[in-house]
């Protein structure tokens, strides 16, 4: 929270509300694309798209049943065994994604967000929908051919420091 202020006009808080004793926070950003931010029951998370209201709620009834301490000893999802060595210090989170719903995106929405930041000449219509689909459904098979499919993140909290890791 001391952070996000600074952060403007690039995430701006809109919204408020609650999920039983947790504070949700809406952020609008200059993407057009809210997210939704909550710290409550010993998790922080962090979400967007559709009913991401009800999804983050279920994430912190999940929560309640979490142990107070984790074991010392305990198993990595699948997925994350090869990354062992790459995990941050105070590992204790784990998720997986898919990262060909972002890269398979339309390509007017890529070309209008690159926009913002370097100027595209003759970027117009893209042309035909259908060969503009074709193109997507190609994208997503070069990524599941190459691995590259599911973007995994790890957190961990050591040295009071939190910390973030993305793998693709």
């Amino acid at each position: 929270f001391a952070l996000l202020p600074r952060v403007r006009p690039f995430l701006q808080r809109e919204r408020e509300s609650e999920f039983e004793d947790v504070k949700l926070f809406r952020y609008g950003n200059m993407l057009g694309y809210d997210l939704w931010l909550a710290v409550g029951r010993g998790v922080f998370t962090i979400g967007g798209g559709y009913d991401v209201e009800t999804r983050i709620g279920e994430v912190l009834d999940r929560c309640k049943s979490l142990p107070a301490e984790l074991p010392a000893e305990r198993s990595l999802p699948e997925g994350f065994g090869p990354l062992r060595r790459f995990l941050p210090p105070g590992c204790h989170g784990y998720a997986l994604g898919s990262a060909t719903d972002v890269v398979a995106l339309p390509t007017e929405l890529w070309l209008e967000l690159l926009g913002e930041f370097v100027p595209i000449v003759g970027a117009g219509g893209v042309g035909d929908p259908d060969a503009a689909a074709d193109l997507r459904e190609q994208r997503r098979a070069l990524l599941r051919q190459h691995g590259l499919d599911v973007a995994r993140t790890a957190t961990g909290y050591a040295d009071a420091t939190w910390r973030l890791r993305f793998f693709w």
